[in-house]
């Protein structure tokens, strides 16, 4: 999987872990952890595009521009448009994700609950990056204490193994030993099959009120849904804390489907494809 990772980021400092040196998992997550112990709440603007096949079999492209909100470690909110005008949101709260679609005449919306997402039809109806993984695969997620770790064949990366904090499957983040900043998180499923390959780039300084040692997280996060071909890229700007920004409105599924005027709510959980839409 470390064919398609992006060139390391380069970094004038001195290496974190010397080329010639054993690194522990506990040695690598402590340094990685330290860069994510400032993320509790992130926010940035994002210009967005997407690939996929819907639920017709189509392949849909969209682009757009927007804002990211996070609220580690389960809420998330990324309302994607044009012109000022939100056309797609995705977020999910503690229990549940939601994709909020407002591009034709009729104002739909697609939920489900977390713990179902692999059993359910979101994928079918372009959902294939589930929200709540968007915080992994930015990087900015902290690792468990426990995990295992592996070098690069170059010896340039450490690829850091551990499960994933749900325990649906694993996740392995491979850094860059220069600086501990990961450039590839791979997401596995219970059965070690490969879900989602993140490919992370031009990290950038957060920032972060009373902070002296200001966090890095990519600017460029490109992923890839193995089994669709799909495509979801994230170019992030302005990144910061946002405590002023973040509104606990923005993870609230009533209010966004009063707000965005959604007619229809479908549940993704429901097996059979022609169910009606869920009540809301």
């Amino acid at each position: 999987m470390l064919g398609g990772c992006n060139p390391v980021q380069v970094d004038d400092g001195p290496p974190i872990f010397n080329t010639g040196a054993n690194v522990t998992y506990d040695q690598a997550v402590a340094e990685y952890n330290a860069n994510t112990r400032a993320l509790g709440h992130f926010w940035a603007n994002a210009v967005v595009r997407m690939a996929f096949v819907d639920d017709e079999g189509k392949r849909r492209e969209e682009q757009g521009e927007g804002r990211l909100q996070i609220i580690q470690p389960d809420r998330v909110a990324l309302n994607i448009g044009k012109l000022g005008q939100t056309y797609v949101w995705l977020g999910c709260d503690a229990d549940r994700y939601w994709w909020l679609d407002m591009t034709g005449d009729k104002h739909i919306g697609f939920t489900g609950r977390h713990e179902g997402y692999q059993r359910s039809r979101a994928q079918r109806f372009g959902v294939v990056v589930p929200p709540l993984d968007l915080i992994t695969v930015l990087g900015i997620a902290p690792l468990p204490t426990r995990g295992a770790i592996q070098t690069s064949s170059d010896g340039r990366l450490l690829g850091l193994t551990s499960l994933l904090r749900d325990g649906r499957g694993r996740q392995r983040v491979w850094i860059d030993r220069r600086n501990a900043l990961p450039v590839q998180i791979e997401l596995f499923d219970g059965q070690g099959a490969v879900q989602l390959v993140a490919d992370l780039s031009e990290h950038q300084t957060v920032s972060v009120r009373g902070v002296g040692n200001s966090p890095r997280v990519a600017s460029r996060v490109r992923i890839a849904h193995q089994a669709s071909g799909s495509m979801f890229i994230l170019d992030l700007s302005e990144m910061e804390d946002g405590k002023d920004r973040i509104r606990p409105e923005a993870f609230n599924l009533g209010t966004l489907l009063r707000q965005m005027r959604v007619e229809e709510l479908y549940d993704l959980d429901t097996p059979r494809p022609d169910s009606g839409p869920a009540r809301r």
